[in-house]
């Protein structure tokens, strides 16, 4: 047998082998677990956690095993570096097998870095956004029952009081406009304030520093500090009750909102 004809084969051979994968490799640079986590920046401190071996086959092309740290926890909060070394043994291998079979041996280390981070998926960034919009706009219609308005992406404006928010829908409760009608007319008092306000209703009592009198939102004390002047028996226009209606508004489909006075 003619073993510098057989070596020069096997070595042409794996050339050939070598150029065909050349054209039909791929390198992805992921995390090595199912796990979420961040590659640290060169300033970081990092400490050496885990280390595993890995052999590649035809000079590097082909990885005979996989270095996943699965006996490692990752810890979601905290980054991390990936360094390749080539230790004593590792250099052996790859000089012992390297020129007969073509396989080579490097060592990975999994390093844990002081760098913290916070990684979220995007579904859970916008469910978090939808959750601070929900009690934003609550706490706002709520307390101070101010209005809300809300610019559609085509240009429509509604203005109304919140009603409920989901992750897909607003829904707002909006005035309607009432049948036209004959106006109907009352007699009440009238009370005219110095700020320029009037307020209606049924005068109760008074004495020389206020004023009670019943509106349609109940008994009201008005002092006389604040009063312009006191009209009796005065015929005014009936106040219908306002008629509302609730509107849906899709999420998708909001281009501005804010609340009245702002």
């Amino acid at each position: 047998m003619d073993l510098p004809a057989l070596r020069s084969k096997y070595q042409i051979a794996l050339v050939g082998v070598y150029l065909l994968f050349t054209h039909c490799q791929s390198s992805v640079v992921q995390s090595p677990s199912s796990a979420m986590i961040a590659l640290a920046t060169p300033e970081a401190n990092c400490a050496t956690v885990a280390t595993e071996r890995q052999f590649t086959f035809l000079f590097g092309l082909t990885n005979l095993n996989t270095a996943d740290f699965k006996d490692y926890t990752f810890k979601s909060a905290n980054s991390y570096r990936i360094v390749k070394t080539a230790d004593w043994l590792d250099t052996g291998i790859s000089v012992g097998l390297g020129y007969l079979l073509s396989i080579q041996s490097s060592t990975l280390d999994l390093m844990e870095c002081d760098q913290k981070v916070t990684i979220q998926k995007p579904a859970d960034i916008q469910k978090e956004r939808n959750q601070a919009l929900a009690r934003y706009l609550e706490s706002r219609s709520g307390k101070n029952q101010s209005e809300l308005i809300v610019t559609t992406n085509d240009g429509e404006q509604h203005q109304g009081h919140l009603q409920s928010l989901d992750d897909s829908n607003l829904v707002l409760l909006v005035p309607e406009d009432a049948p036209a009608g004959e106006v109907e007319n009352t007699v009440q008092d009238v009370i005219s304030l110095k700020s320029g306000t009037q307020i209606s209703g049924k005068i109760k009592s008074q004495n020389s520093e206020n004023i009670i009198i019943e509106t349609e939102k109940g008994l009201q004390k008005i002092s006389k500090a604040d009063v312009l002047k006191v009209a009796f028996n005065k015929t005014v226009p009936l106040v219908a009750p306002k008629v509302t209606k609730e509107i849906n508004i899709a999420r998708d489909q909001i281009k501005r909102l804010y609340f009245s006075g702002q």
